[in-house]
């Protein structure tokens, strides 16, 4: 039963397989309407595929050996019906390592370069959605061979002119962070100056986003980026937007809860989250208190069993 099983999806292959080959030649023609159609055909023959079996890691490769390129098209509309394909493709299989890598590294061709090369606003939104659906679904081992190309691809989005891009620049790196801790350590540093920079953005949600990605960056990263984002932090305490200061005070009370090496930092932290008590939102004073009593009965605890080890050692 296996067998017939494996012979007919082995046959089903094949039919599609020649079914987009047909398309190939329509893929590298000069003519960006049989280019679009050619992406279109191939979209219409996958989902008709998907939903009668799955589509295979080698059928899977051989499209995206061909899809791949056409993320350069001069044309538009076929960049973005290339975007939407190979995001259908990610969501709906299950890509080994190898395929993922071939994506990532692709990726960062179009969206990870000192120049960026996609000039679409839209298509660059789209591809970061792509990044942040590939970040969320790759395992840590994937994620961790190319956090070099992964940087480069978030540093980018915080240096794009458009805002929903630093946005979901900021939700890419906030997974990324918590998904390969060890490894976003070592690089956490070179994100703190680009997310610096968009701490003043004029729209209020990308400084909300920008002051909550710094606290899962230095959370997750290197400790020692307080000392450069205190001062940056504290501004946004007096933001006009109380979704801004709000998040000042949730990332203070959480660094303060949770951050490695935190009573080093009790000095520099208390006193902004302390401004909380003051601010005119009756919810900002109630989370800034809730976290005064939820930071004391922790340091109680933390100095009652650091008393605790002295006494028996002592003894």
């Amino acid at each position: 039963m296996v067998d017939i099983q494996q012979t007919s999806n082995e046959n089903l292959e094949q039919q599609y397989l020649l079914k987009f080959n047909k398309f190939l030649q329509s893929i590298k023609d000069e003519s960006k309407i049989k280019r679009r159609q050619a992406i279109e055909g191939i979209s219409k023959e996958i989902k008709q595929l998907i939903e009668k079996s799955s589509l295979t890691n080698e059928l899977a490769k051989f499209l995206l050996k061909n899809l791949l390129p056409l993320l350069n098209d001069q044309f538009e509309k076929c960049r973005e019906l290339t975007v939407e394909l190979l995001t259908f493709i990610h969501n709906k299989s299950n890509l080994n390592n190898d395929l993922l890598s071939i994506i990532i590294l692709a990726l960062r061709q179009r969206i990870g370069q000192k120049d960026i090369t996609e000039p679409s606003e839209e298509l660059r939104l789209n591809l970061y959605e792509f990044v942040y659906n590939l970040i969320n679904k790759s395992e840590k081992n994937v994620l961790s061979v190319h956090i070099d190309d992964l940087f480069a691809i978030l540093q980018n989005s915080f240096l794009d002119n458009y805002a929903e891009v630093k946005k979901k620049g900021c939700l890419c790196t906030r997974e990324l962070a918590k998904k390969v801790k060890s490894d976003f350590h070592k690089q956490s540093e070179s994100l703190i100056k680009p997310l610096i920079l968009n701490i003043t953005h004029q729209h209020s949600r990308v400084r909300k986003d920008i002051v909550d990605c710094i606290g899962d960056v230095i959370l997750y990263g290197n400790n020692k980026s307080v000392d450069d984002v205190l001062f940056h932090l504290s501004q946004r305490l007096f933001d006009q937007a109380h979704i801004v200061r709000q998040s000042v005070i949730t990332v203070v009370g959480m660094w303060l809860l949770d951050l490695l090496d935190r009573y080093s930092f009790h000095h520099k932290l208390i006193p902004l989250l302390l401004t909380g008590f003051s601010d005119e939102i009756p919810e900002i004073q109630d989370s800034a208190e809730t976290y005064w009593w939820d930071i004391g009965w922790s340091y109680l605890i933390y100095f009652f069993f650091q008393s605790l080890y002295l006494f028996i050692n002592r003894h």
